[in-house]
């Protein structure tokens, strides 16, 4: 079996497509839709912070003093 998946831009045609492919008989049609939408921006801006904290020993504890200290 062979699978593909489709991104359609526009909510209108995309309800004509499906409607289309539900009447051929060979294709098995799930449609799954995507209400957020990530841009590579987000996740390049993720992906940069990743490893900041690496070799710094950060504990709950730790924070919680540092918090009281600062505490008016």
């Amino acid at each position: 079996m062979t699978s593909i998946r489709i991104t359609i831009k526009e909510d209108d045609k995309a309800k004509d497509l499906i409607r289309f492919l539900r009447d051929i008989d060979f294709l098995d049609i799930q449609v799954e839709e995507n209400t957020e939408t990530v841009d590579s921006k987000s996740i390049d801006a993720l992906k940069s912070i990743c490893g900041l904290w690496k070799g710094r020993r950060i504990t709950l504890d730790s924070i919680r003093k540092k918090v009281w200290a600062h505490g008016d």
